[in-house]
């Protein structure tokens, strides 16, 4: 993560956001997709064996779930395969290029194009929606949550999200660069304070689960990652 203190505005950031739409973006993802498909065992990667268990552990099957910005489909795969659970998989992202990419790894399953801020759609039209590695990109996060909550049941999964806590923490990490490269390019990213997202969290549903793993501890930011099991408001 870059060290230069600037604050984008939202206009900036969401520019930025156009990079999700290039074709060699979702190409490097796609392949990066296929060789982690490729080494995981099923245990061996911690956060797909974590994200793995959010649905495993859900009270109920023989569900719906949406996955709001599902980039190439790699959990469309890895929840299928590995959860135990009977559920129908649909997925949606911002980006085109993307969609084709997740319909190649999951064929048969309807993936569309949205944008993750405006979803068409309908109320209460899911079971469950899951949310991986997709809110700290968003400048308007608080949307996507509303969205999905929206077109949820029962219940929300958020995944993989990087959170930090503390004052000082949020002072530096907030007014440092929120975007980083991939594959030679560079998208939106910031790292929300975890009591502040917990907040925004429960205007939605109740916080029944949540799991908290360190993210690289050599690069000198105490930043760990975390999973969040939800219960819609408006399904119970």
């Amino acid at each position: 993560m870059s060290t230069a203190t600037i604050t984008p505005s939202i206009a900036e950031l969401n520019q930025k956001l156009e990079n999700f739409k290039d074709e060699r973006f979702a190409a490097a993802q796609a392949a990066n997709a296929q060789r982690e498909l490729e080494r995981f065992d099923g245990q061996n990667i911690e956060s797909f064996r974590r994200g793995i268990d959010l649905v495993r552990n859900l009270p109920i099957d023989d569900f719906t779930l949406l996955d709001i910005g599902c980039g190439v489909g790699l959990y469309g795969v890895l929840l299928r395969r590995y959860s135990g659970k009977r559920f129908d998989y649909v997925g949606c992202d911002f980006s085109p290029a993307m969609v084709a990419e997740a319909k190649r790894l999951n064929p048969g399953c309807p993936i569309s194009q949205a944008d993750a801020r405006h979803l068409y759609h309908m109320t209460k039209s899911f079971d469950v929606v899951w949310i991986s590695a997709l809110l700290e990109h968003v400048p308007e996060y608080e949307q996507v949550l509303a969205e999905a909550a929206r077109v949820g049941r029962q219940y929300m999964l958020l995944h993989r999200l990087f959170l930090h806590g503390g004052k000082t923490q949020r002072q530096i990490l907030t007014t440092r660069a929120n975007e980083y490269p991939f594959e030679g390019f560079t998208y939106p990213r910031t790292i929300r304070n975890v009591n502040e997202f917990d907040a925004e969290v429960e205007k939605h549903g109740k916080i029944v689960a949540r799991q908290a793993w360190q993210f690289d501890p050599t690069n000198g930011l105490n930043l760990r990652l975390h999973s969040y099991t939800v219960r819609l408001n408006q399904g119970f």
